[in-house]
C-alpha cells in the first residue's frame, strides 16, 4: 500500500496485467482511474485485515509471531543486484559486486538471508532513508579496510528476468545501472 512503490518496473508490469484483465471484464477508465479505484479498494481490504486480526493481535505481540510483511506477492521481475566501489588514488575500483566470485568484500555478511532481504529493500524508492544510512555505513567500514580509499559508490544493476524460453534460447539479460550513492570515507 505504498503507491511510490507503485513505480518499480516489477509493480507496473503486475499493474499493466491486471488493468489488460479488468478492462478485459469490462472496466471503463484510464490506468490512472484504475489504479485510483485499486488503491482504494486495497485500502478497504487493508482495514478489513486489521479487524480480523485484531482479536490476535495479543498472541502475535506475546509469543514473537508477527509477520510484518506479505509473502509471495508477486514474484519480482526486476531484481537489483548490489555493486559497491571504491575510489582510491582516483581511481574507481569494484570490491562487491551481489553473488560475484571476484568482488567479494564483505561477502559472508552481504549474502547471509538476514542481510540480503534488508540489501533487497534498500533498491526500492521507499528505502532512501536506509540507502543512506546504508551508504554512511559502508563509507566508514571501507574507511576501516582500505586506507587509501576517499570515497565509497553503491550502484543497483537491474534488469528484466528472462524467462525459460529466453534462457534455451541463449538470450543474455540487459541490465542497467541506477541508483547510485556516493559517500566520502570516513575514519
Amino acid at each position: 500500500m505504498n503507491r511510490s512503490a507503485w513505480k518499480e518496473p516489477t509493480v507496473r508490469d503486475e499493474l499493466d496485467t491486471w488493468y489488460g484483465r479488468f478492462e478485459a471484464m469490462g472496466f471503463q477508465g484510464s490506468r490512472q482511474e484504475f489504479e485510483d479505484w485499486l488503491y482504494e479498494k486495497g485500502e478497504l481490504v487493508m482495514e478489513g485485515r486489521k479487524s480480523l486480526l485484531k482479536p490476535f493481535n495479543f498472541y502475535f505481540q506475546n509469543f514473537g509471531t508477527w509477520q510484518s510483511w506479505r509473502m509471495f506477492v508477486a514474484p519480482h521481475t526486476y531484481p537489483a543486484v548490489l555493486h559497491i566501489e571504491i575510489r582510491e588514488n582516483g581511481e574507481w575500483r569494484k570490491i562487491y559486486v551481489e553473488r560475484s566470485d571476484e568482488f567479494t568484500w564483505k561477502r559472508r555478511e552481504f549474502e547471509n538471508d538476514r542481510f540480503r532481504s534488508a540489501i533487497f529493500r534498500l533498491s526500492w524508492p521507499g528505502y532512501r532513508k536506509t540507502y543512506q544510512q546504508f551508504g554512511e555505513w559502508a563509507a566508514k567500514e571501507v574507511g576501516e579496510e582500505f586506507p587509501e580509499a576517499t570515497e565509497v559508490r553503491l550502484t543497483f544493476e537491474r534488469g528484466r528476468t528472462l524467462s525459460a524460453k529466453d534462457l534455451r534460447d541463449g538470450k543474455k539479460q540487459v541490465r542497467k545501472l541506477d541508483k547510485y550513492l556516493t559517500k566520502k570515507v570516513s575514519r
